[in-house]
């Protein structure tokens, strides 16, 4: 009984250390857990596979964006996004890593077709490049050469989208 008590006092202060460490500094929103975190074992068939593919790119960065996504956001899809999730896994990884950290932007057909991009963008990173011109698109409608590249701008050549 006086081994419980002298170590009480210590437990205490490792708890309170422990909570300490724990709030500071605060991480991103994007990092904290999400509703559900999910493992493999308590996914079917399509979305452990779509986990599984989104941990294991053998590049640590989208390992980490792309599966903790993914543990947040999985057990939530549609069939029909699960489908779009593995369709984006399908693509390559310096692709996704550009797309993902804003070095290129995402193309606009590839926004619009993909639904669980456009929430990737927004796990990653809530005010995404890629994401503002969509945003523009979705509360208003796609006004001429918004989705131009900075190329084509400067070139004075309008994209196919620009004459829609």
């Amino acid at each position: 009984s006086s081994s419980s008590s002298s170590s009480s006092p210590l437990l205490a202060t490792a708890m309170a250390t422990a909570t300490e460490r724990v709030r500071s500094p605060p991480l991103p929103a994007s990092l904290l857990p999400g509703p559900t975190i999910v493992t493999l074992r308590s996914l079917d068939g399509p979305r452990r596979e779509v986990l599984w593919r989104s941990r294991s790119r053998k590049w640590p960065e989208l390992d980490t964006l792309l599966g903790g996504f993914a543990e947040r956001r999985l057990a939530s899809l549609t069939e029909a996004q699960v489908a779009m999730f593995a369709e984006l896994l399908n693509r390559e990884n310096a692709e996704l890593l550009r797309w993902l950290s804003g070095q290129a932007p995402v193309p606009q057909e590839v926004l619009e077709s993909n639904a669980v991009l456009r929430m990737l963008l927004r796990h990653v990173h809530g005010a995404h490049p890629s994401l503002a011109a969509w945003d523009v698109v979705a509360s208003v409608g796609r006004p001429p050469g918004v989705f131009e590249s900075r190329t084509q701008a400067a070139s004075g050549k309008a994209s196919p989208s620009a004459s829609e």
